[in-house]
């Protein structure tokens, strides 16, 4: 489950998703727990996920729409970097409770 904290009118409430991810997106995401932002080598470092597969969950969660993200990228490009850093996009909003984030189709990796 995931909280967002949104502020409407100057009043400040928590936004409740429930994010239907798959198990290494999960693994992404509960790393953000402990910080508040990490390269792509120190997630790869902490997840010890394949790194193709790294790519397609963290391209999922990062591209797209900006509501639509749950993950800021910088840069914001399509492509993936070692140097790359991810933080929790706060401006992520969904008029839907359960949200279903898909994976990057592994054609699309280069």
């Amino acid at each position: 489950m995931l909280y967002f904290i949104r502020k409407k009118d100057d009043v400040v409430s928590p936004k409740r998703h429930i994010l239907l991810v798959s198990t290494y997106q999960m693994c992404i995401l509960m790393l953000f727990n402990r910080q508040q932002s990490y390269t792509y080598k120190d997630i790869q470092t902490e997840s010890n996920i394949p790194e193709k597969e790294l790519k397609r969950a963290l391209l999922s969660l990062a591209v797209g729409r900006m509501q639509q993200r749950v993950l800021q990228k910088s840069p914001k490009t399509k492509e993936i970097a070692s140097t790359d850093e991810f933080t929790i996009n706060d401006q992520f909003s969904s008029k839907l409770i359960r949200v279903k984030k898909k994976k990057v189709p592994t054609a699309t990796l280069r």
